[in-house]
């Protein structure tokens, strides 16, 4: 005997449909997600561990507040940081080098007395093989002080400019004088370094010296008779 269903007179449901595989793409953005997500909950954690083991601690707004100063308590007239400004001008005339640019400025006060075509340090490095010695030939920055002035200067030579020309030393110290390359006149800033003329015109505006600040002859003519001892030269 055949056991039948009784029929309900409802119409049959269709099957469910079945879902679809997930595309790679769907399954790389998903290990996305998921490395996201663990990474956010591990700064998370950390930042606890901070708070708890005392890395650092929340402070209260009102706090914060108190601890940042009134701006009208401490409020400063332009006339007072004008005062100050001119306070730090230097008096009478004054020199500004432009080591990058190749630039020398005479000033005075606010105004450009000259502005010349100038050449500074070349930044480059001469090592002696025999000695091992190290020279580093740039022009300083920083402010300086016309500390002498020389007409008709003369040069002794330094160790380095024999090796960089490979020349042997000399030993007697009057072979070491030049008195052709500075030009016809000669600032000294102190530890070697010169403000001077130059044999090579041809090459100023470029980073050819070994430190000093080399001007052609009418401009260094210019700033010799305007600049006297104490003159404040800024470089940089």
């Amino acid at each position: 005997m055949n056991e039948t269903t009784p029929d309900s007179g409802l119409p049959e449901s269709p099957p469910p449909a079945p879902t679809p595989a997930p595309t790679p793409a769907l399954l790389r953005l998903k290990r996305v997600l998921k490395r996201v997500l663990i990474t956010v909950a591990a700064v998370m954690l950390g930042a606890l561990a901070l708070a708890w083991y005392g890395g650092y601690s929340y402070v209260p707004v009102a706090e914060v507040a108190t601890a940042i100063p009134d701006p009208a308590a401490g409020k400063t007239s332009l006339k007072q940081i004008e005062k100050g400004l001119a306070a730090l001008q230097p008096k009478g005339a004054y020199v500004v080098v432009d080591s990058a640019e190749n630039r020398l400025r005479l000033m005075r006060k606010d105004e450009v007395v000259l502005e010349a075509i100038a050449s500074a340090g070349t930044g480059a490095v001469l090592v002696d093989e025999a000695t091992g010695k190290t020279w580093v030939f740039e022009t300083p920055r920083g402010v300086r002080t016309v500390l002498g002035k020389k007409k008709n200067p003369c040069w002794r030579r330094p160790d380095w400019d024999y090796v960089e020309n490979g020349e042997p030393l000399p030993k007697n110290n009057s072979d070491r004088i030049d008195c052709s390359a500075l030009g016809k006149y000669a600032l000294f800033l102190g530890d070697g370094y010169m403000i001077h003329g130059t044999l090579y015109e041809r090459s100023l505006g470029m980073s050819v010296t070994h430190g000093c600040v080399r001007l052609g002859a009418k401009d260094l003519e210019t700033v010799w008779n305007a600049a006297p001892v104490g003159t404040k030269v800024y470089l940089y």
